[in-house]
This record gives structure tokens, sequence and C-alpha cells, in this order.
């Protein structure tokens, strides 16, 4: 096994609780002398505030970031996925994207309405940049993809106009090791390792 690449597996949606979990994953199990890092999602997406604070961590790593499309990489999860220096898709992987949008609950004034209006649109506009400045894609595209109806990529468009790098069957090498992300049941986060 290589020391000097990671594998880590993210198969969950975006959220604050499975964002610690990753965090954990990379603080416990990635040390500083790793080369790349080999992040494998396959995500319904969830939180943007959330996935941009992933990419910003991803971001900062010191280690080359190849990210990979497993399966599904939809909504918020595409920020992070948009993250890897190197974006590889499965020929069967999917992605897909549409508006950013809030859940309300409860009675909300005209400003509070107003206030959290601005916060969705700011989050709508940021996830924009960052996908079009990551990408190549332009903001106008990605404003045109991202709409109430959304739009769904193939690997082969994905491929064809900048969101991934590659498309290839998912291959790791032999003897590496796979940490796969989770959450237990209690909401603490755990890390399982299995060996390839």
């Amino acid at each position: 096994m290589c020391d000097a690449c990671k594998y880590i597996n993210f198969p969950l949606p975006v959220t604050a609780i499975t964002a610690q979990a990753l965090i954990d994953t990379l603080v416990d199990k990635v040390p500083d002398a790793t080369k790349e890092l080999h992040l494998l999602i396959n995500s319904p997406g969830g939180s943007v505030p959330v996935a941009m604070g992933i990419a910003k961590i991803l971001e900062g790593l010191s280690c080359k970031l190849i990210t990979y499309n497993t399966a599904r990489c939809d909504s918020a999860a595409l920020v992070i996925y948009a993250a890897g220096i190197e974006r590889i898709c499965i020929p069967e992987g999917e992605f897909l994207a549409h508006t950013v949008n809030i859940e309300l609950s409860g009675n909300y004034s005209l400003d509070a309405l107003g206030l959290e209006y601005r916060k969705l649109r700011q989050e709508y506009k940021n996830v924009i940049s960052y996908l079009a400045r990551k990408t190549g894609i332009s903001k106008h595209s990605w404003q045109n993809y991202m709409t109430e109806k959304g739009h769904v990529f193939s690997s082969k468009e994905a491929l064809r106009r900048g969101l991934s790098t590659k498309v290839s069957e998912l291959s790791l090498p032999r003897h590496s090791e796979l940490l796969t992300v989770e959450v237990r049941t209690e909401n603490r986060p755990s890390i399982k390792s299995l060996p390839k």
C-alpha cells in the first residue's frame, strides 16, 4: 500500500454532520506526506454552504486532489467534485445541476423573508462563480443549467463541456485502502476502512 496516495469514499448527502465526518477522516487518516488524495463521490447533494466549505478545505490541502463521480454527483455535490484538479467520471455516471433551494418552516415577516431570499440569491451566485472558475464552463451556461427544471449531464457531456477531465472505469491500485466516510445512527462520524 502506498502512503503517498489515499482513497476516500464519500457516499453521503452533503450535511454538516457528513462534512464533519469527512473532515475527521482527512485529519485522522491522511498524513501530511500524502501526495495524492482520491475522493470518490456518490451523493444526492445537500447543503450549498456546507459544500462550499468542504471545497475550500479540500483546495487548501497540500496534496493533489483527484475527484471521482462513482455514480451520481448531484446538486451541492457538484461543488465538491469541482474542487478536484482532476475530475474523473465513470462512463455511467451522471450529474444534476439545478437551482439553489431553501426549506422554510414557520412564520416569516416580509423583512425576514427578504433576508432569506438575499442569502439564497448570494448562495446561487457563489455556486455559479465557483463552478465557472473550476470547470471553465461560463457563468451564463451555469445559469441556464441551474434552473427549477435543472440539467442532467451524462459523463460524455460532462467531459465535452469541461465539468470532468476524464471518463474512465474506476480502478483502484492493488493493495490500496479505501476509507469510507460513514455517519453512525447516533450522529457520530465513523471511518470504515476496507482493504481493496
